[in-house]
């Protein structure tokens, strides 16, 4: 706008008045104020879009997700399965239970001695009246596994012992409550069932 824009202007407006020569430098710093300030107010609302652009883009491709912040203080745990309680296997033990693989139960004892074996920093040996048996084993929670064969002498006795060893190689976990001390197979049925020595 010019100068003689501005006096034009002026002197419409101000047919009635009695006014001196228009303050046309006054009237331009005020345009330039003006313009100024527009300029700040367009750059803070192009601002303003840009974050509002920024936080809807991300609720508007996940609309499913929940908009509300958690609340103060509060976090999300997730669900952690506590870890299987760990059986303490070490010591002697006598075998009050043995069952065959038929489901029915076994002699415990052989010739008037009680099958009975013993557990000892990852070894194991066992009696059945007529052979001992050795080996190693790993025992992780109340998960039991043998290190490799498990090895025994090779009396023939007659009669032969109850199955005693044989069914040891179907023992894979290990329960205990105050009965005593069972080993059980993968389908957690009790394969042998052990008790202190004290406890007969």
């Amino acid at each position: 706008m010019t100068d003689h824009h501005l006096t034009d202007l002026l002197e419409r407006v101000a047919e009635r008045t009695d006014v001196g020569p228009a303050p046309l430098a006054a009237i331009r710093q005020g345009v330039r104020r003006r313009r100024r300030r527009n300029g700040v107010l367009g750059g803070a609302g192009l601002t303003a879009a840009v974050v509002a652009a920024t936080i809807a883009v991300p609720v508007l491709s996940n609309p499913g997700r929940e908009a509300t912040p958690p609340r103060p203080g509060t976090t999300q745990t997730p669900v952690v399965s506590p870890p299987a309680p760990e059986v303490r296997l070490d010591g002697t033990y006598i075998v009050i239970a043995l069952v065959r693989s038929n489901g029915r139960p076994a002699p415990t004892t052989y010739e008037h001695t009680r099958l009975h074996m013993s557990f000892r920093d990852g070894t194991v040996r066992a009696f059945d009246g007529c052979n001992e048996l050795s080996g190693r084993y790993v025992l992780q929670g109340t998960h039991l596994h043998w290190k490799g064969y498990l090895g025994s002498t090779l009396v023939g006795c007659i009669p032969g012992p109850p199955p005693f060893f044989d069914r040891l190689d179907d023992v894979t976990s290990v329960a205990h409550d105050q009965g005593g001390t069972y080993l059980e197979d993968a389908n957690g049925k009790v394969v042998v069932a052990l008790a202190r020595p004290d406890r007969r």
